[in-house]
């Protein structure tokens, strides 16, 4: 087929491509001293946000040695948008709300990171999220990033237990909530 590019259309071994020697001596420094982050990005459609692939990669990465702790990563409160929702969480929600996908051909709001975006029409709301166990990680947490137009409309979101909050960061785009310990569950109003 002419649009193929043969010569570029290949496997290459592990050994053979500098870039997983390099991932992987991140991978051996992380183990050897814990002075290295790694993060993956998975990318896709419902497979991923259900959170079905994505997450037993997950817990196999977090499996391989002991004491490797690796964070749940960023997800969207997809019932608000009554659509599939991973497993290992439990998100329940007040008020209302009005909700946006990449599946609609002129979506009223633009869109988020996650091809949704929900917008709160009441004039209030909360979220309250339950981090579940599964058989091998609890996924407590002890940073929370709440993507969100704040800076705009100058309505910063709160956390409960508000005892748990230590600092509070506030950017464009999103408001970060450092905590004094771990938790998992949290209550967003």
């Amino acid at each position: 087929y002419s649009f193929i590019r043969y010569t570029t259309n290949r496997f290459e071994l592990v050994q053979n491509n500098p870039r997983y020697d390099a991932l992987f001596a991140k991978f051996d420094n992380l183990i050897g001293t814990g002075d290295n982050q790694i993060k993956i990005v998975h990318l896709g459609g419902s497979h991923i946000q259900a959170d079905v692939y994505t997450h037993r990669i997950r817990q196999e990465l977090q499996s391989f040695y002991p004491g490797v702790l690796g964070s749940r990563g960023f997800f969207f409160p997809y019932s608000i948008a009554h659509t599939n929702s991973p497993s290992n969480l439990w998100i329940t929600y007040s008020g209302e709300w009005k909700a946006c996908k990449n599946t609609q051909a002129l979506p009223a709001y633009t869109l988020g990171l996650s091809g949704i975006t929900s917008v709160l029409t009441s004039p209030a709301g909360s979220l309250t999220i339950v981090a579940r166990y599964d058989s091998l990680r609890h996924y407590d947490f002890n940073r929370i990033k709440i993507f969100c137009n704040a800076a705009e409309s100058g309505i910063v979101p709160e956390i409960y237990p508000g005892s748990l909050q230590v600092t509070m960061h506030k950017t464009g785009e999103f408001v970060q909530y450092d905590l004094t310990g771990y938790a998992d569950t949290l209550s967003i109003r």
